[in-house]
């Protein structure tokens, strides 16, 4: 089917000034913002970690063990000296990534939440002894104090947003029973609180969720035998077994979810491998499919 190309709106010059502009300009991937959901130990924090020029807050406490982690990361409540008040210390890394970034002088470019459960559960927990409640839920009626905690959060990512940054929030999920008509599905929800979750998607411009297929195999080593004269080597079972991962991130939806993306042909799954996912998987991956949206209509390729 042949496209037929559309021109872009004249620019008037008093809008251009306000910051307006025109035509096909997708952020590039350093600056999308994006939200990474799956079980526990599928993968987010390994994907996270291998961004350059990034800062991961690791509010639980699981980035240490990453191997050739290209990101730098806050463990959050854990101070050069030892530990900390966590929120205390929340606040003053808050305050100076958005002291930097407004002046830009900041050495980082993306600001990593991981994960938002233990982020909202951390704020939540302020919020409550602001309140004078036992827990965030029981402040107000009609789940206000949900509110006000959903409120609290978007605060702060907006406010990275204004300081320059691009960010990333990465959710657990875990498996749901819902039916469907007269069928029962086994489905994934995020294990944050779902209006909070909802409020992060609506911001994002890509909503991924990893998953991680498990198979065993028979462990086999080499060894050299004597065939005919001759030193022959194969792999020989060792009568062990071993458990090999394949993680896979999937942007595309399903009969059950429907995928986040802002960009028109960022669909389908991708392996990701554990070492350097960013720069040999994904970004390669959206570059083509902005490369792919610009040779099928006829775009100018943005100017990143």
């Amino acid at each position: 089917m042949t496209q037929t190309r559309a021109e872009p709106n004249t620019l008037p010059p008093a809008y251009a000034k306000l910051g307006a502009t025109t035509g096909f300009c997708p952020p590039s991937p350093e600056d999308c913002r994006i939200v990474v959901a799956s079980p526990g130990g599928d993968g987010k924090s390994t994907f996270a970690m291998s961004i350059p020029d990034a800062i991961v807050l690791d509010f639980d406490r699981g980035t240490h063990s990453i191997a050739q982690a290209r990101a730098t990361r806050m463990v959050i409540g854990e101070g050069p000296s030892g530990r900390v008040d966590p929120y205390d210390h929340y606040q003053r890394i808050m305050t100076r990534l958005c002291e930097d970034g407004e002046k830009g002088k900041s050495p980082f470019r993306r600001v990593v939440i991981d994960t938002a459960d233990t982020w909202t559960d951390l704020l939540g927990q302020h919020l409550a002894e602001e309140k004078k409640v036992e827990s965030v839920g029981e402040y107000g009626q009609k789940g206000a104090g949900w509110s006000l905690l959903r409120e609290r959060c978007k605060l702060d990512i907006q406010g990275l947003q204004a300081a320059g940054y691009s960010w990333m929030v990465l959710c657990h999920i875990t498996e749901k029973n819902v039916t469907l008509g007269k069928e029962e599905h086994t489905v994934m929800r995020p294990s944050v609180f779902p209006s909070c979750y909802d409020m992060i998607r609506n911001l994002a411009d890509i909503e991924a969720v990893i998953r991680c297929e498990r198979r065993t195999v028979e462990k086999t080593e080499q060894r050299t035998f004597n065939i005919g004269g001759k030193s022959v080597t194969r792999d020989v079972p060792t009568g062990e077994s071993e458990t090999l991962h394949k993680y896979i991130m999937q942007l595309e939806s399903d009969d059950l979810r429907r995928a986040k993306r802002r960009l028109v042909g960022l669909g389908g799954e991708l392996v990701v491998p554990a070492i350097d996912a960013w720069s040999s998987t994904f970004r390669p991956f959206y570059v083509k499919a902005v490369s792919d949206i610009v040779k099928q209509y006829g775009e100018k390729p943005p100017t990143w």
